[in-house]
């Protein structure tokens, strides 16, 4: 569910985050959230390249980021679900997890 106040837009981000579900049925893509951190470099990989979208994207505020990206999140995580790459109880832990995590830095930069 979009968050208040924020209009969704079902076609780019769900469009795209889906866009693949057929593949989801393939082995070598089929994998837990803990498999997927110790793959053969290509979590590392991904994440450079995420690191040079963002700078493309430093135009807008990181609130505005954040909210898309949880957009994006959230149809990314519908797909793994609809695909059954994952099951709901993993997907449940993942966003704990997330939630655990960044509070606890948040924390520690306070602390």
């Amino acid at each position: 569910m979009a968050p208040a106040g924020f209009r969704r837009s079902a076609t780019p981000v769900q469009a795209h985050a889906c866009r693949d579900r057929a593949d989801f049925g393939e082995p070598e893509r089929q994998m837990s959230f803990p498999d997927a951190a110790r793959t053969d470099g290509t979590l590392e990989e991904c994440l450079d390249e995420l690191n040079e979208l963002m700078a493309r994207l430093q135009r807008y505020s990181p609130t505005v980021l954040a909210m898309a990206l949880r957009v994006h999140l959230e149809a990314m995580l519908q797909a793994l679900l609809e695909g059954k790459v994952c099951t709901r109880e993993e997907v449940r832990d993942f966003i704990k997890e997330l939630e655990r995590d960044t509070l606890e830095y948040n924390a520690e930069q306070k602390g």
